[in-house]
């Protein structure tokens, strides 16, 4: 069985047909349903003990370039109704199954049901969904989903090992651009960069082969000392010692800051913006180091 032309439901084109041609028989395909709920009792997240499948539901036709109206249905009247009885219902129970629906193709109710559900826009892997409509579950594949997982904590792995690999140095300033205290031990600082790998193994990733990263540790140490900030009111980096202008700023958010001045200092050659900054810094970098 598949789905039927009824009325105007299921009127697709031969592109639409393409997209739910069924897969080779005895395949099995699973779909993983959404919505579940936390009870504060016991701790635990469950899923809906019984949850009806919508029988009716739109999706885009490309061929068409327009909406089309979907349905389990075997049956409409003289005006294209669908007749009560002639409507499929279809109950799962998500808590008892894992929240999954396994469909075996060849099965002919599974075919229907896996047709219909490739187009309905409840579904969350259906690309010509309506995103206005709550997904309530969405078409698994274990194999993509295994790949995206094992890239993810390769990514995780590789990032933990450039971070343990770290200079004190590279560490003092990844914990400056990350907005970390500066002030810990360096084992300490090193837990904080190590732990922020694991957590976001990609940015991570992309801040420790930023070609900038000195320069950006260099502003972002100078504004933690207090040898220039952020001037709101101007929307410009200035210095504190004279309240002079250093450059103008389109975007405040700390790290647009930062590549901002490194694109300053490195397109307009500002030599002399960038030695004033270093050695304003390691004066007070001196003077901190004194006093303790």
């Amino acid at each position: 069985m598949a789905l039927k032309k009824l009325g105007v439901y299921n009127d697709f084109s031969d592109e639409l047909k393409k997209l739910i041609a069924l897969p080779k028989k005895g395949t099995q395909i699973s779909y993983r349903f959404l919505d579940t709920y936390y009870d504060p009792m016991s701790g635990n997240t469950f899923f809906k003990a019984y949850l009806k499948i919508p029988p009716f539901s739109k999706c885009f036709d490309p061929g068409k370039n327009e909406w089309v109206e979907v349905g389990l249905l075997s049956g409409v009247d003289q005006f294209g109704n669908p007749i009560p009885n002639r409507i499929r219902r279809v109950w799962v129970s998500p808590q008892e199954s894992a929240g999954m629906l396994h469909l075996t193709i060849g099965n002919s109710q599974d075919d229907e049901l896996f047709q219909y559900l490739e187009l309905a826009s409840f579904n969350a892997a259906n690309t010509n969904r309506d995103e206005e409509i709550h997904p309530i579950l969405e078409r698994v594949n274990f194999e993509a989903e295994a790949k995206e997982n094992r890239q993810a904590l390769r990514m995780k792995r590789d990032a933990l090992i450039k971070a343990a690999a770290l200079s004190k140095e590279e560490v003092y300033n990844l914990t400056l651009l990350l907005g970390y205290d500066t002030e810990l031990s360096e084992e300490e600082m090193r837990f904080n960069v190590e732990d922020y790998a694991e957590t976001e193994p990609e940015d991570f990733m992309e801040r420790i082969s930023d070609k900038h990263i000195g320069i950006k540790s260099l502003v972002a140490q100078a504004i933690v000392l207090d040898v220039a900030y952020i001037s709101v009111e101007e929307s410009k980096l200035k210095w504190t010692d004279s309240d002079g202008d250093i450059m103008r700023l389109a975007d405040l958010e700390e790290d647009m800051v930062y590549e901002q001045f490194a694109d300053f200092i490195e397109k307009k050659k500002q030599v002399a913006v960038l030695d004033q900054m270093n050695k304003l810094v390691d004066l007070k970098l001196a003077k901190k180091k004194a006093k303790k």
